[in-house]
């Protein structure tokens, strides 16, 4: 009897989890297309996104730095064009409302409404530390040759939790801003996007991952409080949350053939247990544990992982583990997450990506139309934006030999 009642208590059971496909709903992909100025009069074109979401109808948030560089890479940016898309052939023009390079933020205006809801803002003082919290963007390391052209305008969401609040700057000079520290995985592509809480409500902008190589799962997004008062001036309509969130408002799970799963697998455990019970079969099971086993253990010896060794320069002597992720390296603090020292001006703000694909274990470098150039041992110079397969032990640097790498490998 009491196996079934609790067979059924379980049956009852219904976990409260987040509403994902709403979250992917509110989050645009933001296209930017930027005409740069070189020696000499020449004109480039650099191609970029980055992540945002809907506040209303007609009005976007995002980044500073994802809508509105004024340079990269010490090229002046002599115009730029933005489009808004909630995917591939969805999409709208915008023009920027606002945007402040104190904050990192950004309000884009829509030259037609897009048929997609506007997020729930939650009010700064009903945020607490320790709340669970999803990212929702479009990291360019998830984009790949591989994938579809329509894959790559659907988000990508991570999931952590709000470690603090703290007042920091973005830059030398700049003034002390309300900021989230959370361990939500972002990174470039994500810049803009949403961070959102258990009741789908938006908590903050993502900004940035940490930018110092020895700090690990630790990421900033921009508080709301320096959001809505914003708005609130440019008379954007926005919806907000009349109350705090709490674990009871989120959406249930559907019941799915997982669900029905587990709960065959725990009600098979509570039955080995009643039967556990029984004398007899507590003898045979104390007989079996007590048995000796014939068939040897096996030892399987730990995948290897490459990590990024510096061999000469700044990160000399140091060792960087690649995550599954993209490193931009270069001098910019708000765009490179491997960042080299002001002094070290051969350096490009962003010089280059690194990629590590775990499915295929290959290592990608790519350079991001550095001034200098990105260079393999051999003295081979990397065409701009094409990735080259890098394997254990090669070598590459910077400008010149005194920023060198080295592709390692550690278990």
């Amino acid at each position: 009897m009491r196996f079934f009642l609790a067979l059924s208590f379980c049956l009852g059971l219904d976990a409260k989890e987040p509403d994902i496909p709403a979250m992917k709903a509110y989050t645009v992909k933001i296209l930017v297309r930027s005409s740069l100025t070189g020696p000499g009069g020449a004109t480039a074109t650099l191609n970029s996104h980055g992540s945002g979401y809907l506040v209303s109808d007609r009005h976007v948030v995002t980044n500073n730095h994802v809508c509105c560089r004024t340079e990269r890479d010490g090229y002046p940016i002599s115009s730029t064009e933005l489009s808004v898309h909630t995917s591939r052939n969805a999409y709208a023009g915008a023009r920027v409302l606002w945007s402040s390079p104190a904050k990192d933020l950004a309000v884009l205006e829509l030259e037609k409404p897009l048929d997609k809801p506007a997020v729930l803002l939650a009010a700064p003082d009903n945020i607490k530390d320790g709340s669970r919290v999803w990212a929702v963007g479009f990291p360019g390391a998830a984009e790949s040759q591989a994938a579809s052209a329509e894959s790559n305008f659907i988000p990508v969401v991570t999931h952590g939790i709000i470690g603090k609040f703290v007042e920091k700057s973005l830059g030398p000079g700049s003034p002390l801003i309300h900021a989230i520290d959370h361990s939500a995985p972002v990174n470039p592509g994500n810049s803009g996007g949403p961070l959102f809480n258990v009741c789908g409500q938006v908590v903050g902008t993502n900004h940035a991952k940490a930018s110092s190589a020895a700090v690990e799962g630790i990421y900033w997004a921009i508080d709301n409080r320096e959001l809505l008062g914003e708005l609130e001036r440019l008379k954007v309509p926005v919806r907000t949350a009349p109350e705090a969130c709490s674990e009871d408002e989120a959406a249930p799970v559907q019941t799915s053939s997982v669900h029905w799963t587990q709960v065959v697998s725990i009600g098979l455990g509570l039955v080995a247990i009643a039967l556990a019970m029984n004398k007899n079969v507590r003898r045979s099971v104390s007989k079996r544990l007590t048995t000796r086993r014939t068939v040897p253990d096996r030892e399987y010896p730990p995948a290897a992982r490459p990590v990024l060794r510096g061999v000469n320069g700044y990160y000399a002597g140091s060792a960087v583990p690649l995550e599954d992720a993209e490193w931009v390296i270069g001098r910019d603090t708000q765009v490179s997450n491997l960042v080299l020292p002001p002094e070290q001006a051969s350096v490009s703000k962003r010089h280059c990506i690194l990629r590590y694909d775990a499915a295929t274990r290959k290592v990608y470098l790519e350079d991001t139309w550095s001034s200098n150039g990105t260079f393999l041992s051999t003295g081979t110079k990397l065409d701009p934006g094409r990735p080259y397969e890098l394997r254990t032990g090669d070598r590459f640097y910077l400008a010149d030999t005194s920023c060198m790498f080295e592709i390692g490998s550690e278990r």
